[in-house]
């Protein structure tokens, strides 16, 4: 989803006929959509299925559900910016930085709601009102991936804090799946800083997209067993 690169990929990649402007990052984007998508269907469903102890479930099937939309973005900008135009490119990076930090927002709520105090509740959502807002100030001045991508990272940091939390209390079972999903984030951020590039036709975004989806999966199964209190 990263159009830091995208310009540069472009650059290289020819704009004829139907091709593809950056065919492995709009491929391994859209994977990564059908992937989040069909994630977020099945957590929605499953977290309405257990009324309101799926509260968190549900809130955390949203994430997914914007992150599958960031991510269907991401793609068209990746494959189709040349022919889309630089007004409706623009456009469309902004909507995609803008889901990202939807999903940020809807994760940390949903492991704000598994606590019972509604003291607890009302601080933890503020802080996350809090921080989206000026979050996205910052991207309406600037879009930039980085900006969006450091939001995921202080979100997901905030999400491993409370799920420690949850399992000191009452044994949280989702702690290992989202630690895992968490340690996987970390590491395609990594690829992303770094710009991790494993071959010239398979750069640094694509390998991101592979290890982030990886990350989904860890971290669907780990909403799959939130509670809300």
């Amino acid at each position: 989803m990263s159009r830091q690169a995208a310009g540069s990929g472009a650059a290289r990649s020819p704009s004829g006929g139907g091709r593809l402007e950056e065919p492995a990052t709009t491929v391994t984007d859209w994977v990564m959509a059908v992937c989040a998508g069909a994630w977020a269907a099945l957590l929605i469903a499953d977290g309405q299925r257990r009324g309101p102890a799926g509260l968190a479930t549900v809130v955390w099937g949203v994430a997914f559900a914007a992150t599958a939309l960031a991510a269907l973005l991401g793609g068209v900008v990746h494959g189709f910016q040349r022919r889309t135009g630089e007004v409706w490119a623009e456009r469309l990076w902004r909507t995609t930085v803008h889901a990202m930090t939807v999903a940020s927002l809807a994760l940390g709520a949903a492991a704000v709601l598994v606590f019972p105090s509604a003291w607890v509740r009302a601080v933890g959502l503020g802080v996350l009102a809090g921080k989206w807002i000026w979050v996205t100030a910052r991207l309406v001045r600037n879009p930039g991936f980085r900006v969006a991508l450091a939001d995921a990272a202080m979100s997901l940091a905030l999400v491993l804090a409370l799920q420690g939390a949850a399992w000191w209390q009452d044994g949280a079972g989702s702690l290992p799946w989202i630690a895992a999903g968490v340690a996987l984030s970390g590491a395609a951020a990594a690829i992303q800083a770094r710009e991790i590039a494993p071959h010239p036709r398979f750069n640094h975004n694509d390998l991101f997209h592979i290890v982030q989806i990886g990350a989904l999966w860890a971290l669907y199964r780990g909403g799959l067993l939130l509670t809300a209190s």
